[in-house]
């Protein structure tokens, strides 16, 4: 997994992050985190796409939640390249998981 696995825009990074959640979330182990690392990216996940739905609704939409939503993409992008180099350096995983989890 190169660096240009982390789309660019926020709904790309949102559907991408939904994808890394959803298959590491019961099938955490057999890629190299615990169930700690899953929770906090689950956790972390939720956070992101509650920062990007109040910086893109209308009724919310301002500079405190644009500032916010951008702000917390930094955290979700380093999070998720931090677990993403875990799963390629772990042994057991395979190309199926790498590819599954995007």
């Amino acid at each position: 997994m190169g660096q240009k696995y982390i789309p660019q825009t926020d709904a790309g990074l949102l559907a991408w992050t939904e994808q890394f959640n959803t298959n590491i979330s019961t099938k955490y182990a057999e890629v190299g985190l615990s169930a700690a690392q899953a929770t906090a990216y689950d956790a972390a996940n939720s956070e992101w796409r509650g920062k990007l739905n109040a910086a893109t609704n209308p009724l919310t939409r301002g500079n405190s939640t644009i500032f916010a939503k951008t702000e917390f993409r930094k955290v979700i992008v380093a999070l998720s390249r931090e677990y993403a180099r875990i799963v390629q350096a772990f042994p057991g995983t395979t190309d199926q998981q790498r590819s599954d989890l995007g």
